[in-house]
């Protein structure tokens, strides 16, 4: 571990200085003046506020959903109510829990983007260049999450649970019958509260929804998660009743509801 760690530090101090000497060189093309707006330290100040504010209310807002739905699932695990629940139900996320979070998201990445053109146009000339590919570099790192987030927004997943199965709920909506489901997952780790269907052929069933929805759970499977996956935290509804239903819904053949576990311990080849 260690040995790893001073290689790292190795090669970003052999960076920062391959960024001085880039620097240098590249001096004469940057723009010879900034605008008003850029010239002072106004935007780097903006620049780490918007971060800042994006981060901590992101995770603020996670925090008290995460710990307000666990509460909802312990009590739901805990009840011996076995009464007939309803034939159907309906998980579906709650649009302005996920619109906030895009919205923070956002402002991180206005905040990168701001601190990479104030680092082009204003920052010191020793400095410059690495302020550019840190502005850069947490752009596209944080840019990411909210393009995913953006597209959850606009085709989100949304499943019908019956007696017969599952159905995935879109433009071209997909029956998936229990038989094809191996066992549903409650994950409780990084952070987040995920309900998890396993299927038995993923690719099979990926095939039948539509290019775009398939691409979106490609994704979700290619980062070693069942593709079908729907997070508690930005459930509408009751998470504790909606589990309870589940429950009742699931045929006796199929494992109980697996609870715990790593997010990555589910294998991403069907059989």
């Amino acid at each position: 571990m260690a040995r790893h760690r001073l290689t790292h530090a190795a090669l970003v101090a052999v960076l920062v200085i391959l960024l001085f000497g880039l620097g240098t060189l590249l001096s004469p093309w940057r723009p010879a003046a900034a605008p008003a707006t850029l010239s002072g330290f106004g935007a780097l100040l903006s620049s780490a506020l918007l971060v800042l504010a994006g981060s901590r209310i992101g995770s603020l807002l996670t925090a008290r959903h995460r710990q307000a739905r666990s509460a909802e699932i312990d009590a739901a695990l805990d009840a011996r109510d076995r009464s007939l629940g309803p034939p159907r139900i309906r998980l579906q996320p709650e649009l302005r829990y996920r619109t906030v979070l895009a919205l923070c998201a956002a402002a991180i990445v206005s905040g990168y983007a701001l601190f990479g053109v104030w680092s082009l146009l204003a920052a010191p000339p020793l400095v410059w260049l690495h302020g550019v590919a840190i502005g850069a570099l947490g752009t596209a790192v944080s840019g990411r999450p909210l393009l995913h987030g953006v597209l959850r927004m606009l085709r989100p997943t949304i499943v019908e649970v019956s007696r017969d199965g599952l159905m995935l709920v879109g433009p071209r909506s997909v029956a998936v019958a229990w038989d094809e489901i191996d066992r549903i997952l409650l994950e409780r780790s990084n952070g987040g509260l995920v309900l998890r269907f396993r299927l038995v052929d993923i690719a099979g069933t990926l095939a039948r929804l539509a290019p775009f929805d398939r691409r979106l759970l490609e994704a979700e499977w290619r980062s070693g998660h069942p593709p079908i996956s729907i997070n508690l935290n930005a459930l509408d509804g009751s998470v504790g009743k909606q589990l309870q239903a589940i429950t009742r819904l699931m045929p006796p053949h199929l494992p109980a509801l697996d609870i715990g576990g790593p997010s990555g311990a589910y294998g991403g080849a069907s059989r």
